[in-house]
């Protein structure tokens, strides 16, 4: 008996393997049913209702007056950071990959820092450069005062300074796999044909390396541009951030209108799914050069 009933169970799943593949994505599938598809929908459809019903009210405010500018001010203050984490973060990678350093403690403290964020990095960017900060007193004992020389760590500057903190190790993080996998051959033969290290680096190193340089700078910019926490926290509502507009229409601490707060929503969401789908070609593209 127990025999017929272990050969029926064998043959069941022998029959219908997908069984057994949509039980072991069910709970991954309900997850994302009620934790993105959902609030996404709820969001799209809340967009379009306003005082006067259904229209598109909601979206032509974004377009004009403070909501154009904050969108516009997180656009740049993103692609500025990524931009420059980037760059940093693929240096660094370079360095560690190519050089004669034990890169284990720097990786250890790369990884903190890429997921160190909100409250407690703002609290740390004020204790070090705020206007008490121990790094401004160092700088006012040697006789340069940042603060009346215009500088801020409240403002735009000093949010792109914290926001590169935890860009550049999280740039370091993508970038260095990339670079662990570049074939040493590819030096040997460039230097053999007698190319300079400038020429190595213009016509194989940046073109090889570059794929998986965009894919990082695309992921780096929508990571910056979905932040609100860190942001928040550093400076309140004087930045004039996108995700701190919508947090202001959603508490109504200046207005309360959850119909444009999902318009605004829905407008982030799609630069961030460009920016992913950038991300995932790019990664892509860069995984056939690395194989």
């Amino acid at each position: 008996m127990s025999s017929a009933v272990t050969t029926f169970k064998q043959s069941f799943w022998l029959r219908y393997p997908w069984v057994s593949t949509a039980l072991g994505l069910a709970p991954m599938a309900i997850a994302l049913s009620g934790l993105l598809v959902l609030p996404i929908v709820i969001m799209v459809v809340g967009s379009f209702k306003a005082d006067q019903g259904w229209s598109l009210a909601n979206y032509l405010a974004t377009i004009r007056g403070e909501y154009l500018r904050a969108f516009i001010n997180t656009l740049m203050i993103s692609l500025l950071t990524a931009v420059l984490g980037g760059v940093l973060g693929t240096v660094t990678a370079i360095t560690l990959a190519w050089g004669p350093f034990n890169s284990s403690p720097l990786l250890t403290l790369a990884s903190v820092a890429a997921n160190w964020g909100g409250v407690p990095l703002a609290f740390a960017m004020i204790a070090t450069i705020g206007n008490s900060g121990w790094v401004t007193e160092l700088l006012r004992l040697v006789g340069w005062d940042a603060y009346q020389n215009g500088f801020t760590v409240y403002g735009n500057v000093g949010l792109i300074l914290t926001y590169t903190y935890f860009q550049w190790p999280l740039m370091l993080l993508l970038m260095l796999p990339a670079v662990q996998r570049f074939r040493s051959a590819w030096r040997e033969a460039a230097e053999s044909l007698g190319a300079t290290r400038s020429q190595f680096w213009r016509w194989v190193g940046i073109p090889i390396l570059l794929p998986s340089m965009i894919g990082g700078v695309a992921l780096l910019f929508a990571n910056a541009f979905g932040a609100q926490a860190t942001a928040f926290a550093l400076a309140g509502g004087a930045l004039n951030l996108i995700t701190i507009k919508i947090t202001f229409l959603i508490k109504g601490q200046t207005s309360f209108n959850p119909g444009l707060a999902n318009a605004l929503s829905v407008e982030m969401t799609v630069v961030l799914a460009i920016a992913v789908t950038i991300y995932l070609i790019a990664n892509q593209r860069a995984r056939r050069w690395m194989q």
